[in-house]
Parts: C-alpha cells; sequence; structure tokens
C-alpha cells in the first residue's frame, strides 16, 4: 500500500486531535421577539467612526452592587459568549420561511445610532463584522446593561455576569424580569444551584442548547477559556438529551418547580461535537481582533490598534495560542513547523493527552508513521476520559494502515468505536477492512483506489470544502 492512497484516506476521515465530525445538523432556537423593538425607520443607522455608546457612564451613579463597572470590565466577554451562540452573518436572514425575524450580523435584529435611536433590520440589511461589533455594542448598553442594573438586586461574579446577559439576550426583557432565574438569583443563590434555573425557558429547545455550556461554566464543570476551542453556533449540534435529563421518548424530564437538570455527564462528548470541524468559523475568526485579545487579557480593555503585552497574558493562555497557531499549520500541511512547536508545549505544564494525540496525527501526516504509533501509545498512557482514548486509538489505527499492517489497525479502531462510535471512525474501520481484504485477494490497486478515495472525497467538507482539501490531497502527493 503506497502512502499516497493511505494520506488520501485519513486526510479525508480524520480531524485534528481526533475531532470526530458528527455530522449533526443544526438547529437553531428562536428568540423571544420582545427583545425587537417597533420603529418607522427603515434606513440603517450609519455608523459612526469613533462609538459613544459604551464606557460614558458614570459608575459611582446607580450602581450599588458593583455590577455595572462589572459588566463594562467583561464587556469584551460578553461579545465573544454572545458571538459563539449567534455566529455572524453580513447580510440579513430569518429563522422561518415566513413570518420569521430578520437579523444580521451577530443576531442582531435591531440596529442602535450612536444617539440611542433604532431601526429594524430588514431584509436588505447587510454589515461588516467591524460594524456588527458596534452595533452589538450598542445593544449592549442600551438593551442589556439597563436591565442588569435595575432588575438585578444582588452583587454577582462575572461568570454569573455573562450567563446571565447572554440568557437576557436570548429571551428578552419581559421573560426576564419575570423568570424564576432572576428570582432565585435576588435571593442569593450561585453557582449550580443557580444555573438549573437557566433550565425554565424550555419551550424554545435552541434556548438551552444555547444556555448549556454557560451552565457548566456557572457550575464550576468549564472555564470560561475552554469557549474559545468551539465554532460559532456549535452548540446548536448539541442533542436535546445530551443537554438535560430525558426519558426515553426525549421528553425533558422536570423537578417539582418545574426545572429540569443540565446533563453534564456528556460535556466532553458535547465539547467535542462544538470542537468539530465544518462549514462554520471558530467563534474566535468572526469577532474583531481586539475583543479576541481582550479575552485573552481576561477582560484588559484595548483600543482596536493595541496589541497584547507578552507579561500580561497568562501562561495558560500563551500556551494555548500556540497550540491553536501549530493546528493552523497541521491544516496548511505545514507538519514540520507544527511539530516543533507542540513538542516545544509538550515539555511544558501544558503537555496533555489531547497534545500528544495532536502529535502523533502530525506525525502520520508527516509520513513519520512509526513514531506516531509510539506517541499514540504515550497518549493512551495519559488519557483518563474515554474522548482521549478513543481518539489515541484512532490515531494509532491511522498509523497501522498506513504501514499496511491491516490486522492491528481494525484492533484499534474496534478499541475506538467501543468509546466512541462515531459514524467517521467507523468509515475508516470498513475502508481498512476492504483494504485488507483486497490485499488477501490481490485484487488491484486501481480497486482500492477507488474504495479510499470514495470515503476521502465524502468528507471533504471536513476541512472547509473540496478545493481546500484537493489542495492538501496534491501536497500528500
Amino acid at each position: 500500500m503506497n502512502k499516497t492512497k493511505i494520506k488520501n484516506f485519513i486526510l479525508g476521515t480524520t480531524l485534528i486531535g481526533g475531532m470526530v465530525n458528527f455530522g449533526a445538523g443544526v438547529i437553531r432556537g428562536t428568540r423571544d421577539k420582545d427583545k425587537d423593538k417597533d420603529d418607522n425607520n427603515t434606513e440603517i443607522p450609519p455608523i459612526q467612526s469613533t462609538d459613544t455608546a459604551s464606557n460614558n457612564m458614570n459608575y459611582n451613579v446607580n450602581d450599588p452592587y458593583g455590577n455595572v463597572a462589572l459588566f463594562e470590565s467583561a464587556r469584551s466577554k460578553i461579545k465573544f459568549a454572545l458571538a459563539f451562540v449567534e455566529g455572524f452573518s453580513s447580510t440579513a436572514y430569518t429563522d422561518k420561511k415566513e413570518g420569521g425575524t430578520w437579523t444580521v450580523g451577530h443576531g442582531l435584529t435591531i440596529l442602535y445610532n450612536d444617539d440611542g435611536t433604532h431601526t429594524r433590520v430588514t431584509k436588505t440589511s447587510k454589515c461588516t463584522l467591524d460594524e456588527s461589533d458596534v452595533f452589538k455594542n450598542r445593544y449592549l448598553t442600551n438593551e442589556i446593561l439597563p436591565d442588569i442594573q435595575k432588575c438585578i438586586t444582588v452583587p454577582i461574579d462575572e461568570n454569573t455576569l455573562v450567563a446571565t446577559c447572554v440568557f437576557r439576550y436570548c429571551v428578552g426583557h419581559s421573560n426576564f424580569k419575570k423568570s424564576t432565574y432572576l428570582k432565585n438569583l435576588n435571593a442569593g443563590k450561585s453557582g449550580a444551584d443557580l444555573a438549573r434555573y437557566l433550565t425554565g425557558f424550555r419551550r424554545q429547545k435552541g434556548v438551552l442548547k444555547r444556555l448549556y455550556f454557560f451552565a457548566a461554566i456557572m457550575s464550576d464543570k468549564l472555564e470560561f477559556r475552554d469557549l474559545l476551542d468551539l465554532h460559532a453556533e456549535g452548540c446548536y449540534d448539541l442533542l436535546l438529551p445530551d443537554v438535560v435529563m430525558c426519558n426515553s421518548k426525549d421528553n425533558i424530564l422536570t423537578d417539582d418547580e418545574g426545572m429540569a437538570t443540565w446533563n453534564f455527564a456528556a460535556l466532553d462528548n458535547n465539547l467535542l461535537r462544538a470542537q468539530q470541524f465544518g462549514d462554520r468559523k471558530f467563534t474566535k475568526e468572526i469577532v474583531p481582533d481586539y475583543i479576541w485579545a481582550d479575552v485573552l487579557r481576561n477582560g484588559a480593555q484595548l483600543a482596536k490598534t493595541s496589541k497584547p503585552t507578552p507579561n500580561i497574558i497568562d501562561l495558560l493562555h500563551s500556551q494555548k495560542k500556540m497550540h491553536d497557531i501549530a493546528i493552523k499549520k497541521i491544516r496548511s500541511g505545514n507538519y514540520n513547523d507544527a511539530l516543533k512547536m507542540l513538542d516545544a508545549l509538550a515539555k511544558t505544564n501544558y503537555n496533555s493527552a489531547r497534545l500528544q494525540n495532536d502529535i502523533a496525527y502530525t506525525q502520520y501526516l508527516a509520513g513519520n508513521h512509526k513514531t506516531a504509533i509510539s506517541v499514540a501509545k504515550s497518549a493512551l498512557k495519559m488519557s483518563s476520559s474515554d474522548q482521549d482514548k478513543s481518539v489515541a486509538f484512532y490515531n494509532m489505527g491511522m498509523a497501522y494502515a498506513a504501514r499496511g499492517e491491516y490486522d492491528k489497525a481494525i484492533k484499534c479502531f474496534d478499541n475506538a468505536i467501543a468509546l466512541n462510535n462515531s459514524k467517521t471512525i467507523q468509515k475508516a474501520r470498513d475502508a481498512t477492512e476492504k483494504l485488507r481484504q483486497e490485499s488477501k485477494q490481490s485484487s488491484s490497486k486501481r480497486r482500492g483506489s477507488r474504495a479510499v478515495l470514495f470515503i476521502a472525497g465524502g468528507a471533504a467538507a471536513a476541512y472547509g470544502g473540496r478545493k481546500k482539501y484537493n489542495a492538501t490531497k496534491s501536497r500528500a502527493r
């Protein structure tokens, strides 16, 4: 078996770090129409060169609990969170074919001028990424901040604030004011005890999916920086029974208060779904650079022209950024540079089973199949979760298949499937089984090539489309 055939197979079915493409459909939730205000204007408000919609309030007035000042210090995190749940569209769209609300940018349905006047989004509305950021900034100041200031009567922490802003954004002003969540927040509940009340708005399942990861953050199951690896709208790929506890008919189970229970047992798998490579961009790719820098600097406010200062950024964030750059180099086919960065990270406290899996995968792509097997075995020893173990077995199987050791490869795939029964792993196993049978039967190489390339081509979308996939395939030759 030559390397080209095996590489074509791997590039079509394998994802960096073993992130399996589950192929789940995008399910959009709908927002409460209460958040949209009537206006007779029809023109889109112009973007001002200097926006004054934020940072222009006297926080010594009407801020007895410090929540307004906290809102401003966390504004970039809030905008990043909203970009994650809403995605970005430069042109207007509706959630329904008929009668839906027109939406543009980062989920905006009304657009505010600098002076506080506003207009509805129409089907002809358009905006750039930077324009959407300005409009979202104004929306936060005119819609969300007043509710944070007036409705919350206790001091809250930053994670609770971000989750509360997302909840308010999803359900609208009226539903927020009368929500069980707000009542319990003002009663002094926090953390996991409060997060359960985010399930009170169950009529729209998309709202539950949007709030799932933020409930996990409030419950100390995740940290905010864990969102930095996820695709925009990745929450919509989650299945309802994986978000909240359901019965056998996928009906939501509720307690005596009418609240559901978050399914954090499925958290690792849900993160994997939201990390899958698909047509959508990572959230950090649909926000302006200064927001990304602000999030890395834990909310420190920067001008758009500023760059993060290395001694301010937390070490772990610096290492994570280095890891992200290495992943991009892998995707572009620059395996040697990627390995240098990954190997350097492996010598620090950032080393993990996931990092070792990325190294094993890259070693495979670089043609170092024996080394890939060795590293995958190391990753397996370090793994504490089924997800990491499955990835390690998967990468090991790919490397064995490249060496023509089909029996070992299939055994590895079977182990991976037992831990994570995904369609992509099953396809890899099936393709390897075909190669093994062809090898035994001494079939023509041309026939084997057709079987492999069929699977590879079918997963081309996992690498961002046919054009990018073909470019990667050419480099493999």
